[in-house]
């Protein structure tokens, strides 16, 4: 066959080479060339085609040479979609003859996309057992023939590792919950789903994530940070449990980052005054923010409420001073009854956290500290933008 390939189409694609092949000198006794013709498309149904018919024969040679090729080797099954495509695809052809073969799977597809969850899940049922015949065969078929067996995915060696799928040696350990709220959609519909593998399902799930609303996309995200919250405790007391070797091998082999230790200088207590505005252009910020929101940038929004404070007058800004400088002695005397109503360790605990506080509880520090400088733990100036911070400094 090779030799009866023109020379001018041994470079073209299967088809066009296939079309200018003659046959009558391909054959030879006792076959006729239509026998041969015959032969040839039959192995073909277990040959790829996108390739050049050299290329094509060179397999052919191999595959004759090679008894293993004769054998029927399993066939991995399509997917829900491409198995509904397949299924309809000749009866939307006969329907719709205008058009292309992939203008027609285009549209299947996007039909499949559209079909209620009961029906899909039917095609899903059927690949399901497909592929678990499938896998099956295909380990005979490595055995019989002395092939090497597939290898499972990475994911589930390490489960095996770990003493079986599901399980872990090191028992009493947490789960590490997903990273943010898409995961763990994903990892919830994976356990609905009967076939959770491959890009069809992520591709579906992807859509399915798009379309919901921001309330139900909220509704995830505040979920996973619970999750979260309640993972580093289960953690850490697990971690206290064991010797000090026994926790860094843990660390070191799950490649856990522990979270980190903060003296919470932000985080109020239950009946700690709310400490006001360090400045006036910042009370002012805060009064005079909702005015100017609406679609701006947070960017934008800052520079419009910086332009309307240079247009006050001296007059007017010194209002705000004033009644920051009136909230502040309020603050103090609110603080300091407060802080007589703690236990001495609670008050000594709270000095070491907070020591920004020091400058208002002067008279109740024994020994006399310069209070480091701190960032403000004021509720309304956390959440500003560090440009409003730096304008009040001015």
């Amino acid at each position: 066959m090779k030799d009866s390939i023109p020379k001018k189409e041994q470079t073209h694609t299967y088809i066009r080479g296939l079309r200018a092949l003659e046959w009558d000198k391909v054959s030879f006794p006792p076959f006729s060339p239509e026998e041969c013709r015959a032969k040839w498309n039959s192995m073909m149904e277990k040959m790829r085609r996108f390739r050049s018919l050299p290329e094509l024969l060179d397999e052919a040679e191999h595959m004759v040479s090679d008894p293993v090729h004769h054998r029927n080797i399993p066939k991995r099954p399509a997917p829900p979609k491409l198995a509904f495509v397949a299924e309809n695809m000749s009866r939307y052809k006969k329907k719709h003859p205008g058009l292309t073969m992939g203008q027609v799977a285009k549209k299947l597809a996007k039909k499949y996309d559209r079909l209620p969850e009961e029906k899909k899940m039917n095609y899903v049922g059927k690949y399901t057992t497909e592929l678990n015949e499938y896998t099956r065969r295909k380990h005979d078929f490595c055995i019989d023939n002395n092939l090497p067996i597939p290898k499972k995915s990475s994911s589930k060696r390490r489960a095996l590792k770990d003493g079986g799928e599901g399980c872990s040696k090191d028992e009493g350990l947490p789960e590490k919950p997903p990273p943010h709220g898409r995961a763990l959609f994903l990892k919830e519909q994976s356990k609905v789903v009967m076939s959770s593998s491959g890009s069809c399902f992520l591709k579906d799930m992807g859509q399915r994530w798009k379309e919901m609303s921001q309330n139900e996309k909220q509704m995830y995200n505040t979920r996973c940070e619970t999750m979260k919250r309640v993972y580093e405790t289960k953690l850490i007391e697990y971690l206290d449990r064991l010797d000090e070797e026994e926790k860094q091998r843990i660390i070191k082999e799950k490649r856990i980052k522990l979270p980190k230790k903060t003296l919470n200088r932000n985080v109020k207590l239950l009946g700690e005054p709310k400490l006001p505005p360090r400045s006036g252009f910042i009370h002012f910020f805060i009064k005079h923010s909702k005015d100017f929101s609406g679609t701006l940038t947070r960017k934008d929004h800052m520079t419009q409420v910086k332009k309307h404070w240079w247009k006050l007058s001296a007059k007017k800004k010194k209002r705000y001073t004033e009644a920051i400088q009136e909230k502040n002695r309020k603050y103090q005397e609110d603080l300091q009854k407060w802080f007589q109503t703690l236990t001495p360790e609670e008050q000594e605990e709270y000095l070491r956290k907070k020591p920004s506080k020091v400058k208002f509880l002067q008279k109740y520090v024994h020994v006399k500290k310069k209070a480091p400088k701190q960032p403000s733990d004021s509720e309304d100036e956390s959440s500003l933008p560090s440009g409003v911070k730096k304008e009040a400094t001015l």
